[in-house]
């Protein structure tokens, strides 16, 4: 005899299900966002479009100076270039 009833999927199934896959999409955007940082080194530019600050080299040996824990060369920090807002008190504009 064939059982009638249709066989169910539990709550703590699906919960366990759903867990996985958002975990896995966790993963996936950390390595695109991994990627994204290692192709942007490669052009020479952070991840906004600015370029990387230049390459800090040791004053005695001339050399670059290497991370400790990757053994890349460090760069100096990128200098911003300031944005003047509209309605500053230190425009250029005269107010009479």
């Amino acid at each position: 005899m064939a059982s009638s009833s249709k066989k169910r999927t539990t709550m703590a199934k699906m919960n366990r299900e759903r867990a996985v896959k958002e975990k896995q999409a966790k993963k996936q955007e950390r390595r695109d966002l991994k990627k994204a940082i290692r192709e942007a080194e490669e052009r020479g530019e952070t991840l906004t479009g600015e370029p990387l600050g230049d390459f800090i080299v040791d004053e005695v040996t001339g050399e670059p100076v290497l991370d400790e824990n990757t053994g890349k060369p460090l760069r100096k920090p990128p200098v911003p270039v300031p944005v003047a807002e509209n309605g500053d008190a230190d425009s250029e504009e005269e107010i009479s």
